[in-house]
């Protein structure tokens, strides 16, 4: 399929843009692929989408030849074709899937991509044997009708006609609720919403239009109805989990939109749960809807394997945020990314708020960052002042009241017994967080005139990465 690409001028911030040519539903999608500035103001869509099975594929004719590509994409063009629409992004087409030096190029791109199409379609995929479609329909209903809740408790087939055959009888044999409350779930547990990509390519769209089958709804609509559903009685836990993906990605594009961009750190770590099938997409799928993926990230390449990736990124935020924090990001209880640096922290941390907590907080010196961060590759030079050896940490003592001193509680017998003593990784939740806290106790400010004291024991530590770190 090379054969249908021509180089894009870099320079002029190319891209390529499918021109969809008119047809019938049944015959073969026919386009033509066009190169374009991302600077021009010609319109076009962009497509938001699933792959699909790479090894399940059909043919589509472009520039006059034949070309392979997935299911779920010649799908999504038929869909396109059939609702008039004629120029339009899309990844697997538009970019040069062979040429490893134009993908990674491509990548710096990809939310500007997203941001200057007019609407972005965000594809689902055709109507299958669960109730997506209907859910679609259902939420669409509620916004047109303009139905307030009360209303959603007892919508009943004579009044809203779905054009969808409904079995609702084991709950209610005229009432649509249960059985469409519980369809949402097919709709949301839908592939689609778990991509990684899925999370730039709609962050930083202006305008989303949900499509599933035959049916479309805007994402903004969709919202406002699924707010209305929450506050049904119908509304139960096991959605909430399935609309966990949608709600993080609509978090994140409300930061955004706003001029309020997340860190990459915080991104990652939010959206560590999410699915790509190259893991350098953990980072490169995020970049551009961060604060500081691209000074964090400036060349993301696909030619560089995911262990040199991660390491060269821990080594860009320490220089960033001016610290050492994400070493104490404790993954030592978890199977480790093969070949990665132990000082370098790997994903899925032990909690998603660890990952942008820590670099809010001063826990590690920073004066000798660049000296530390020079040494050869795979390797941390830390240089600082021996304090002494941590054998063993104490219990807790817990809930001590407002307003009474160290000193009486220690010697108040009614108070210690009503704050019983545990152990600091059940109090604190986990050891990583223990091991922050020593760190912080350990690091209030101090004199540089005690720093620079000719009796201080300066020691320098490499931490190579066959080496694990110790806690004693």
């Amino acid at each position: 399929m090379a054969s249908i690409y021509t180089a894009l001028d870099i320079s002029n911030y190319e891209i390529r843009i499918i021109t969809i040519h008119p047809g019938d539903d049944d015959t073969i999608i026919s386009c033509t692929l066009h190169k374009q500035s991302l600077l021009a103001e010609q319109e076009y869509t962009a497509l938001s989408y699933c792959w699909g099975d790479p090894t399940v594929t059909d043919h589509i004719i472009v520039n006059g030849e034949r070309a392979a590509v997935t299911i779920n994409l010649r799908d999504a063009l038929l869909q396109l074709r059939n609702i008039g629409v004629e120029r339009v992004w899309a990844d697997a087409l538009c970019i040069n899937q062979e040429d490893i030096q134009e993908r990674s190029l491509q990548v710096r791109h990809m939310a500007q991509v997203y941001a200057r199409a007019v609407r972005t379609y965000a594809w689902l995929g055709k109507e299958g044997s669960d109730h997506a479609m209907a859910s679609l329909i259902f939420l669409r209903q509620i916004m047109s009708a303009g139905i307030e809740i009360d209303g959603i408790e007892h919508m009943h087939m004579s009044e809203v006609d779905t054009g969808i055959d409904l079995d609702v009888a084991s709950a209610c044999p005229s009432c649509l609720a249960k059985a469409s409350f519980q369809d949402l779930k097919d709709l949301f547990c839908r592939e689609y919403w778990r991509r990684r990509w899925v999370i730039q390519e709609i962050v930083a769209a202006r305008r989303v239009q949900v499509i599933c089958s035959r049916e479309s709804i805007d994402l903004g609509d969709l919202m406002d109805a699924l707010e209305s559903c929450k506050k049904s009685k119908q509304w139960s836990p096991d959605l909430i989990s399935c609309c966990k993906y949608l709600q993080q990605i609509i978090d994140i594009r409300l930061q955004y939109q706003s001029g309020r961009p997340q860190t990459l750190c915080e991104s990652m770590a939010i959206t560590q749960h999410f699915l790509s099938s190259d893991s350098r997409d953990k980072v490169f799928a995020l970049i551009g809807i961060t604060s500081d993926g691209g000074r964090l990230v400036p060349t993301p390449s696909y030619y560089q394997d995911f262990e040199t990736m991660l390491t060269d990124l821990a080594a860009a935020v320490f220089r960033e945020h001016r610290n050492f924090n994400m070493m104490v990001l404790d993954r030592r209880n978890r199977a480790a990314t093969p070949g990665l640096p132990t000082w370098v922290p790997d994903l899925p941390v032990e909690d998603p708020k660890d990952l942008s907590s820590i670099l809010h907080t001063e826990l590690l010196d920073s004066r000798l960052l660049e000296r530390s961060l020079s040494g050869p590759p795979g390797t941390l030079r830390v240089q600082g002042v021996i304090v002494g050896v941590i054998v063993a940490t104490s219990s807790v003592l817990k809930n001590v009241p407002l307003g009474i001193s160290t000193a009486e509680v220690s010697s108040n017998d009614t108070i210690s017994t009503a704050t019983p003593l545990t152990q600091p990784q059940e109090y604190y939740g986990s050891s990583s967080k223990t091991l922050r806290v020593i760190l912080a106790m350990l690091s209030l400010p101090i004199e540089d005139a005690y720093m620079n004291n000719e009796r201080s024991q300066l020691m320098t530590q490499s931490a190579i990465s066959s080496q694990p770190a110790r806690v004693d």
